[in-house]
């Protein structure tokens, strides 16, 4: 059996980082070894851990990030930090501090389709959520788009779903891209494993059996109220895109969703509207700056 190694980001929220661990207690299957990292660096999130219950049943870690990486940044921290002692067979498994485990069994099912799975070597991930990126659109089509089947192939696996991903697979690719800061960062990685000839698998059945106790996405026509996030979101998915050679998609998702969209939502929100073209405007620039490749991971193991 796999060694499973979690990975938890927080980020001012000790409320919510209380009751994440508490719900990774009460895990029918919990992680052999969990690893908090702190972008705030905060002494009280170190004695929250410090003081919890799960640190009697097995290892937990707190690492402080001052300089707040956002979890791209967070979770190739933790990567670096439980290479040193998982072995290529084991499994990392990604949480958010914000994202509630939906039942107290979901972690084991995941973790038994994840070790099926790897019984392919070439499957390098299995989450409860993913997607597939339109390379003629720049529009991520969410996985599975079944409720019923084992698994369905992705092209990424969605945070906030606790992927799992494969160390060997992980070591291969140089884990997360500490640039990205927020938003798309999975994607990112999944398309880096994908090029590398990995597979990565999402589940129907176990996704559709959770799905309901978790909040609907919003709608794509709506323009959202201010966020620093949606700055991250545009420019990380136009430097995938453009590394894709995706330039078709890139000119749509410039057109029309970064420019147009904003100017027909400014006779109802001219604010709003005049931000969001202000943010998308800084956000095509940066996205189309030249940029160097994601740097291999210093553990990465040849061949």
């Amino acid at each position: 059996m796999s060694a499973v190694l979690g990975a938890v980001c927080t980020y001012r929220r000790p409320g919510e980082l209380r009751a994440t661990l508490d719900a990774i207690d009460a895990q029918t299957r919990r992680p052999d070894r969990l690893v908090v990292i702190d972008n705030d660096a905060d002494p009280v999130i170190a004695e929250l851990v410090a003081a919890h219950p799960i640190g009697r049943s097995l290892p937990v870690e707190t690492i402080g990030a001052r300089d707040n990486p956002g979890p791209a940044g967070a979770f190739a921290l933790a990567f670096d930090q439980l290479c040193a002692v998982a072995d290529d067979d084991d499994i990392m498994v990604i949480f958010d501090d914000d994202d509630p485990l939906p039942s107290t069994t979901v972690l084991a099912d995941l973790i038994g389709i994840a070790e099926a799975s790897f019984g392919n070597p070439a499957v390098g991930g299995v989450g409860l959520r993913g997607g597939a990126l339109n390379h003629r659109t720049g529009i991520v089509n969410r996985r599975p788009s079944t409720t019923q089947g084992e698994t369905e192939g992705a092209d990424h696996l969605h945070g906030g779903w606790f992927p799992c991903y494969r160390f060997s697979a992980l070591r291969m690719v140089g884990q997360f891209d500490p640039s990205f800061f927020w938003g798309f960062e999975e994607l990112d990685l999944g398309r880096r494993l994908i090029a590398m000839g990995y597979e990565l698998r999402v589940t129907p059945e176990l996704y559709s059996s959770v799905a309901p106790n978790r909040p609907s996405a919003q709608s794509p026509f709506s323009l959202p109220d201010r966020s620093w996030r949606h700055f991250y979101r545009h420019r990380n998915l136009l430097r995938i895109l453009r590394r894709d050679d995706a330039w078709g998609a890139v000119a749509l998702t410039i057109s029309l969703r970064l420019v147009a969209k904003p100017l027909l939502c400014a006779f109802v929100r001219p604010r709003l509207a005049g931000w969001h073209l202000r943010t998308n405007l800084r956000a095509i620039v940066d996205g189309l700056r030249p940029t160097t490749p994601a740097p291999k991971n210093r553990h990465h193991l040849p061949g």
